[in-house]
């Protein structure tokens, strides 16, 4: 949970939290760092709407607000901390461990296929 604009915001990081994160930060519009401000508000957004879909509840923040929340506190120094606990929290979650585990292993086998077709 995190408190943004005085709302406390529930956040549930799992699949469907992963793939919003990893689809707002291939954006090809935009390059991104991870933990650019855009990446750590895909990251809150992502666990914002995974919880209230699973409850079924609309969202109670907008993907904007969040990013203003985030911009503005890494920018004055402030609420480092609740948003050093959200990042902690997303990376050590086990749907993204899976998904960073997928991506890597059919990178392996992508590597693998041109390897041996060039032999």
């Amino acid at each position: 949970m995190i408190k943004i604009n005085n709302k406390e915001v529930s956040l549930r990081f799992g699949m469907l939290s992963v793939e919003i994160f990893l689809g707002k930060i291939s954006d090809d519009d935009v390059q991104l760092s991870l933990l650019s401000s855009y990446g750590v508000a895909s990251m809150i957004y992502g666990g914002m709407v995974n919880f209230y879909k699973v409850e079924g509840k609309p969202n109670p923040l907008t993907f904007k607000e969040i990013y203003d929340y985030v911009e503005d506190s890494l920018m004055k120094g402030e609420n480092v901390e609740d948003i050093q606990k959200v990042v902690a929290e997303f990376e050590s979650s086990q749907p993204l461990k899976r998904k960073t585990e997928t991506i890597e292993q059919a990178v392996e086998e992508k590597k693998s296929l041109i390897l041996n077709s060039n032999e």
